[in-house]
């Protein structure tokens, strides 16, 4: 497929790019993706993906949405053209920024990671109000019942918690209730430094396989604070805690919620997270270190959670 990105984009843009200035590099991803760089090598000129038909059109959907809402912050949807008989090519402008597994050479001390931080929650809070800005992205989320759901499906699934998890699951669960439904939007589902793009007062937005898979309260603000430092191998200095306030306190403050309601609110991200986990052994070390931080939010909430 490598071989053929310049032949797909001349068909699905033809004059957008000059194929004789093309180099294309191969990324990890769900799907086949391609970064495609013309002269400029600091930045991709477009990206290249092929995956399931519905998969990709709904991608471009959704990047044509979002676009003209905040188009400094997601990629430019370009084409969605079909493949073959069950694939199809979506190709997007190229934003710019470092990825994730190069910030730890950028950034040093803590001052230097909250500002980074800050700046993410900036453009998360972007991102959530152009999602709210889309009528069919609403949703009403009944979350002492998505929290005991997410329970059941770990334990079906052949994780084993302590009993202090599962009472502290109920328990959570039960104060949820009493919230009644909460009103609520598709959320990006992995809003993490992963699928950032990060450079000097910028923050891009990438990656929307997950986006809409569920529509929790806070539940991208908590994956934005656990990945500071589940990503970068310790280099992040800043602890769990102030990670956590950073991303949730605003969050939190506007829509009401009190401490035991935004306690009920992790338990579901981290569940649905270990419940994800367990679709791939490449995700192994990850559902440990989650595994780990439940346990340890279970022992002394306080200590990893204050929002007032």
């Amino acid at each position: 497929m490598i071989l053929r990105v310049a032949e797909v984009l001349h068909d699905a843009l033809p004059g957008r790019f000059d194929s004789r200035h093309l180099s294309v590099a191969a990324v990890s991803a769900t799907h086949p993706k391609f970064l495609v760089f013309e002269r400029d090598r600091s930045r991709p000129a477009c990206v290249v993906e092929m995956g399931p038909i519905a998969a990709m059109r709904r991608h471009h959907e959704v990047l044509l949405a979002l676009h003209a809402s905040i188009p400094a912050l997601v990629p430019e949807p370009l084409a969605c053209t079909q493949w073959d008989l069950t694939s199809a090519i979506c190709v997007q402008g190229g934003l710019p920024g470092l990825p994730w597994f190069a910030l730890r050479r950028e950034y040093r001390g803590g001052r230097q990671w909250r500002h980074l931080l800050e700046d993410a929650v900036r453009a998360l809070c972007l991102f959530q109000m152009a999602a709210r800005g889309e009528q069919d992205w609403t949703a009403a989320v009944h979350p002492g019942d998505a929290l005991r759901a997410q329970a059941r499906a770990c334990v079906n699934a052949g994780v084993t918690f302590n009993p202090a998890v599962m009472s502290l699951v109920m328990r959570r669960a039960e104060r949820l209730d009493d919230r009644g439904a909460m009103a609520s939007h598709w959320q990006h589902g992995d809003f993490s430094l992963n699928n950032l793009l990060v450079s000097r007062n910028f923050v891009g937005i990438i990656d929307f396989d997950e986006f809409g898979e569920t529509s929790m309260p806070l539940h991208d603000e908590f994956g934005l604070a656990l990945s500071m430092r589940l990503s970068q191998d310790g280099a992040c200095a800043l602890p769990w805690s102030s990670c956590l306030e950073t991303c949730v306190r605003y969050a939190a403050e506007r829509r009401g919620y009190d401490e035991l309601t935004v306690d009920g609110l992790l338990l579901h991200h981290l569940l649905w997270r270990i419940r994800r986990s367990l679709a791939s052994p490449a995700r192994a070390a990850l559902r440990q270190s989650l595994l780990t931080i439940l346990d340890s939010f279970v022992a002394n909430p306080r200590a990893w959670l204050t929002t007032h």
